[in-house]
């Protein structure tokens, strides 16, 4: 269990950052570019944080305890309607076969 939680938590914290580099260095972005970009990323996520908590707090004395999860799911299932409809998915390399991949992954790790 603790073995998997800290795998998900290190994928938690870092594929997101490797998709960003990547999708940026796909659409041929300058490199200088990459640090303002997670600095804005990073500034907004605390800006989201900060709005959520407050919503979350007022849902919670006015709906009651249980309101700020159903506010999340509410969000949780605009995001997804948002990202599905806006977002074009990221194949990686189809010419170099998976295990290959998955080969050179490992060996880089």
């Amino acid at each position: 269990g603790r073995l998997l939680g800290g795998v998900a938590t290190s994928l938690l914290f870092s594929v997101f950052e490797a998709w960003m580099v990547s999708e940026h260095f796909s659409r041929n972005f300058s490199p200088d570019l990459l640090g303002s970009t997670f600095a804005q990323a990073y500034f907004g996520n605390s800006i989201v944080a900060i709005i959520a908590g407050l919503v979350g707090q007022w849902a919670a004395q006015t709906f009651g305890f249980v309101a700020p999860f159903d506010c999340s799911m509410i969000m949780l299932l605009i995001g997804t309607a948002i990202v599905s409809q806006t977002w074009s998915e990221n194949y990686g390399n189809q010419v170099t076969p998976f295990l290959t991949q998955l080969t050179n992954a490992f060996k880089i790790v």
